[in-house]
């Protein structure tokens, strides 16, 4: 190995190998093609980065300011539409929610007259619809069919 590469230096100095412009402006552009392709090892269409001028940089600015506008406004447009859709969806999820809640426990929750029955015996109450059926039984507390009952002492007529 040549003392170059054992210390890692580019075998080439470190100044420009190719030329800024093959061709002067003067020359035909129409030889340019032919020209190239004489030069060339190989050829063809490849994707990569172009400098652009300061006329495009222009457009290009003014294009991306006018898709800022068109952005904001329509994130604008987007977010006053969800919120009508979200008013629109919000009775629905609660509906869903309490029919969800009502297939889960086998019951509806509702309001209409019932009608409770006490048992003193047993300490239980029925409660009834107006059909008359039992929907469900309770022990008596206090304040639902349940009387604190207050001993007094009696006073007997003989003690007089």
């Amino acid at each position: 190995m040549s003392a170059q590469k054992k210390n890692n230096e580019d075998p080439v100095p470190k100044q420009q190998i190719f030329e800024e412009r093959l061709f002067s402006e003067d020359e035909d552009p129409a030889t340019f093609k032919n020209q190239l392709i004489a030069l060339a090892d190989s050829y063809g269409e490849q994707e990569h980065y172009k400098p652009f001028t300061e006329e495009e940089k222009d457009r290009f600015r003014a294009r991306n300011t006018d898709l800022d506008i068109e952005l904001n406004k329509l994130t604008k447009e987007k977010k006053a539409f969800v919120k009508t859709i979200d008013a629109t969806m919000k009775p629905m999820k609660v509906e869903k929610a309490t029919l969800v809640d009502n297939l889960e426990s086998g019951h509806v929750w509702t309001t209409e007259t019932l009608y409770s029955i006490v048992d003193p015996d047993t300490r239980m109450i029925g409660v009834y619809d107006e059909k008359g059926i039992l929907q469900r039984t309770e022990q008596m507390k206090r304040g639902r069919g349940l009387q604190k009952t207050i001993q007094l002492p009696v006073k007997d007529n003989n003690d007089e």
